[in-house]
């Protein structure tokens, strides 16, 4: 078994998924370089990408072509890239091609797709700042570098990942949504001279993996309340009377004549007042006001979507990585991996190291139907011992066949 896997480590592996055909309708490269790139896919070249900072506020360089008849549906396919370096002190390049094919699927290539062959070589020449280098091209043939036929005339090197802070701007893994980490010939990107190259070959296949996005709501309320005051006044008029008596006289005059012997006349005048009483009425009212208050409860919904990704998967087996980063500790969650197989047989994942040594044995039965799988990776071997840094192989085994994806575990 262990050579078996460090022959899957030279010849490539697969990344996302396989199984049904895809017939390409479009494509769109996306290319981050320090400091600039160039690239192309089965011989044809799709441009150059400069290098974008971080703190710009651009995009990185991308390029969309319809009806990419140079890409091979059924066969391998492969991506080169030139990187080159006209101010030290890093070159690297990170890169995400999207395929769409004819049915609506998607398929997925970036620099974790399937194990990178790299070549460093010396400064072609002393360029002046933001000027290149005309570079020298890889010996080797029958055809130029980017050719899918072409052999080097010697072995190169095995890519890794840039695990040093780099500050140029890297595409989005479009499954993940997480930055796609830089590639060069060391973790550091390390390239002191200006003028120097670095030539990247990729040989992939075309493997198309769609998610159906679903969204559960998950509703709240919040009461919002507002009173409505209804005043119904109400009184009770008390009237206090308070009587001010006029008192008015009125004398009535009574003449009775008395006669005397000596005829003396005397007059004696009787007077009966009348007294007449006019009340004055004063009313004094008092008003009683009665305030009903009738609140109204208005509720305000607050509505939050949780949306949900459900993977879908076409006909054949399928395998794909969560990240190809993976940082035990620092990252919030495992390493995760899909994985769908179809058809009845063998079912066997597993994780070895660089040397082929098996590490941890996350699956090893027999599928009788068919089945989709989620299995999480917590960075540890069979006895539950945290491994060290490095970089490690994922690989299947069903009964249609092997695949393995590569991943820089980093402590």
């Amino acid at each position: 078994m262990r050579k078996m896997i460090v022959i899957l480590l030279a010849l490539g592996g697969l990344a996302r998924s396989s199984g049904a055909q895809c017939v390409p309708s479009s494509l769109t490269a996306c290319v981050g370089a320090d400091d600039i790139a160039d690239l192309w896919i089965n011989g044809t070249p799709l441009g150059s990408f400069p290098y974008v900072a971080n703190t710009s506020g651009l995009p990185v360089p991308c390029v969309t072509v319809a009806n990419p008849s140079f890409l091979n549906p059924s066969g391998q396919n492969l991506v080169a890239i030139l990187a080159q370096n006209a101010n030290p002190t890093q070159m690297w390049a990170s890169w995400e091609i999207d395929i769409t094919c004819a049915d609506g699927t998607h398929a997925y290539w970036n620099g974790s797709s399937g194990p990178d062959q790299v070549l460093h070589t010396a400064p072609a020449c002393t360029p002046t700042p933001l000027v290149y280098c005309t570079p020298t091209p890889p010996a080797g043939g029958p055809n130029p570098w980017f050719d899918p036929s072409f052999t080097p005339a010697f072995a190169w090197g095995a890519a890794v990942s840039v695990t040093q802070i780099y500050y140029g701007k890297v595409p989005t893994d479009p499954l993940t949504g997480q930055p796609l980490p830089p590639w060069s010939d060391n973790p550091n990107g390390d390239a002191p001279n200006a003028g120097e190259d670095l030539w990247f070959r990729q040989v992939l296949g075309v493997l198309p993996l769609t998610f159906t996005p679903t969204a559960t709501a998950t509703a709240t309320a919040t009461p919002t309340k507002t009173a409505t005051p209804s005043f119904t006044p109400t009184w009770s008029p008390t009237p206090t009377n308070s009587f001010t008596p006029t008192l008015t006289r009125t004398p009535t005059l009574t003449r009775t004549p008395t006669f005397t012997a000596t005829a003396t006349f005397t007059r004696t005048n009787t007077g009966t007042p009348t007294n007449t009483y006019t009340p004055t009425l004063t009313r004094t009212p008092t008003w009683t006001f009665t305030i009903t208050n009738t609140p109204t409860i208005t509720w305000t919904p607050t509505i939050t979507w949780t949306p949900t990704a459900t993977p879908t998967f076409p006909p054949g087996d399928s395998f794909w990585v969560s990240r190809n980063l993976f940082r035990p500790g620092l990252d919030p969650d495992p390493l995760w991996i899909r994985v769908g197989v179809q058809e009845p047989g063998l079912y066997i994942l597993t994780v070895y190291n660089s040397a082929g040594e098996k590490i941890r044995s996350l699956r090893n039965e027999r599928n009788h139907s068919p089945r989709f799988d989620l299995v999480g990776w917590d960075g540890s071997n069979d006895r539950g011992d945290h491994v060290a840094s490095g970089v490690y192989l994922v690989h299947l085994v069903t009964s249609a066949g092997a695949y393995n994806a590569r991943v820089l575990l980093v402590r």
